[in-house]
């Protein structure tokens, strides 16, 4: 955890450790834990995952559609979520897996605007291990 003196006051950040130039490795101790769903508490808009702070799936994009593992008692995880199949991850990988990730747990304070994080780093972040598309 790197810590940042701001306004006289010590805040802990996550720190950002660059693998690839895509791709970045993210320490975040400290950081809340989410579910193991790279989608979960997401909306899918041009491209980009922005952080909803909900239940909603964003592989389904009807407006306001939450995680149907959750509404079913289920804690999300996208090892065993339906939407978890081949034809799914082959449009994924068509769409550009590579996007950028917005969490509002990574977004530096006192900004208006920032460019997230990758989809790569950010799966590594949540699943434990790196993506990988084999299809």
């Amino acid at each position: 955890m790197a810590q940042n003196n701001l306004n006289g006051k010590v805040v802990n950040l996550p720190v950002l450790v660059e693998v690839s130039d895509i791709s970045p490795k993210i320490i975040s101790e400290g950081v809340e834990e989410r579910a193991r769903c790279p989608f979960y508490g997401f909306s899918f808009l041009m491209g980009m995952l922005t952080d909803t702070n909900g239940n909603q799936c964003a592989l389904v994009t009807e407006a306001g559609s939450p995680c149907y593992m959750k509404i079913g008692g289920q804690k999300p995880d996208w090892d065993g979520c339906r939407y978890n199949t081949d034809e799914m991850r082959r449009t994924l990988q068509e769409k550009g897996v590579g996007g950028r990730v917005f969490p509002d747990k990574f977004r530096p304070a006192g900004v208006d605007s920032w460019e997230g994080i990758s989809f790569s780093g950010w799966y590594e972040h949540i699943m434990g291990r790196p993506l990988k598309i084999s299809i």
